[in-house]
């Protein structure tokens, strides 16, 4: 599109500004020199408000930036995650969290338990229960079938219940609670226990040690809460061994003793996996966090350089623009002196052409729309300033339209009157 429109309003503003910033620099100029001064004035404001607008705010955005980056590299140094998207960035996180909790043992069930939220515990211990329905005979031989058949958790014999828990080749259970509100408390309480022992197992703490450490807390927390006594009883599976595999006993310095003896070392092999995978992961976490870290850089990188193109741009853009409007000005002032004798025209006059360029001045009259009427052209500007003010106190008195009436009424008895003194001179030159 063309440029040699006239800037009447702020819309009209900003789309030239568009316009102009997206031409070649070898087109600019040439239209430029097709606009009013007027028009170069209000461009020049425009542009130069929004140049000191963007750089107020350069250092407060670019202070957000680093905030963000620094939020995102210490977010994801916890959590690896998909690159360029939030949403991602969440799900990877739980996922990694939830990965780094079952290596670590804090919710690594043995058997085919299903893992307990612990925004949810409430619901996911309900859903371990199953109703066995059992012989106390038979209690035993549930418990060694239990690893396939999901009877980990809570079980009801009769009518009783009978909570446990199992980690690391060794299962504790409860002793047999009449409410099933009872076992749940217990069913609890073992998930926690089991929460401490493997983290400390983890931390490096000796099974020894975590187990009956883990056992006086529960058993402090339980009398805390006025709860029944109860006795809990302990079964070490050892299934790799040949001959005797199990042993049962309410006995915990025993069980721990049967368990150093035959279960320890493949322990200690589990947990070094555990602790490797765990390495595995924080590596993999770090490595994701420095790629991020990477890419946020470079994309801020780009932004900057974006950033600095674009202020060069308007920079050049507004410096021709004054250039211009600077060359008109001086133009203007000297036609006005070799014309007219004056360096500027009073409030509400133009230059106007009818011959040549500023051969003629006129009134200016501007509406109520904020739109303007050129008035009459005059060979003089006192008739000129008297045309303003007769169109001025009739547009206050009558209106608008009015005034516009006169305006063109007054226009066609001045052309008139510039045609015939046209006339009569060419007439007296042939004469």
């Amino acid at each position: 599109g063309e440029c040699d429109v006239e800037v009447r309003d702020e819309s009209s503003c900003l789309a030239l500004l568009t316009q102009l910033l997206k031409l070649p620099r070898t087109e600019v100029l040439s239209r430029l020199t097709k606009l009013s001064e007027a028009s170069l004035g209000k461009l020049a404001a425009k542009l130069k408000a929004r140049i000191d607008n963007d750089e107020s705010r350069g250092d407060e955005v670019e202070e957000a930036d680093e905030d963000v980056a620094s939020t995102d590299v210490a977010s994801t140094s916890a959590a690896a995650s998909a690159p360029n998207s939030a949403m991602a960035l969440r799900a990877a996180s739980r996922s990694q969290e939830e990965e780094a909790r079952e290596l670590s043992g804090c919710v690594e069930f043995s058997g085919s338990e299903k893992d307990i939220s612990d925004d949810d515990e409430q619901a996911e211990i309900l859903f371990a229960i199953c109703d066995a329905d059992l012989p106390e005979q038979e209690r035993t031989q549930a418990d060694r079938t239990s690893r396939g058949s999901k009877k980990r958790g809570i079980h009801k014999i009769g009518h009783r219940y009978l909570a446990c828990v199992g980690f690391e080749h060794v299962m504790i259970y409860s002793g047999d609670s009449r409410t099933l509100d009872d076992a749940l408390d217990i069913h609890i309480g073992f998930f926690q226990l089991k929460e401490r022992v493997m983290r400390s197992l983890m931390e490096g703490v000796d099974f020894r040690t975590a187990l009956m450490a883990a056992m006086c807390i529960l058993r402090k927390d339980r009398d805390a809460a006025g709860a029944r006594k109860t006795h809990f009883g302990f079964r070490v599976s050892c299934f790799w061994l040949p001959g005797q595999r199990e042993w049962i006993t309410k006995d915990m310095e025993k069980a721990i003793s049967i368990w150093e003896q035959h279960a320890s070392s493949r322990s200690q092999e589990r947990i070094h996996r555990r602790r490797q995978k765990l390495a595995m992961l924080e590596q993999r976490r770090n490595n994701e966090a420095e790629r991020l870290n990477a890419t946020e850089e470079a994309r801020r990188e780009r932004k900057r350089k974006q950033d600095l193109q674009r202020d060069r741009q308007r920079q050049w853009l507004l410096s021709r623009i004054s250039s211009v409007l600077k060359e008109k000005k001086e133009s203007r002032r000297k036609l006005l002196m070799k014309t007219w004798r004056v360096s500027e025209l009073p409030e509400g006059l133009a230059l106007a052409t009818f011959r040549s360029d500023g051969d003629c001045v006129c009134t200016i009259l501007r509406l109520q729309d904020g739109s303007t009427r050129q008035g009459p052209f005059r060979k003089s500007i006192t008739d000129a300033q008297s045309d303003l003010r007769a169109l001025r106190a009739l547009q206050k008195s009558a209106g608008d339209a009015v005034a516009c009436a006169e305006l063109e009424a007054r226009d066609a008895h001045a052309m008139t009157a510039i045609f015939a003194v046209e006339m009569s001179g060419g007439r007296r030159r042939r004469a």
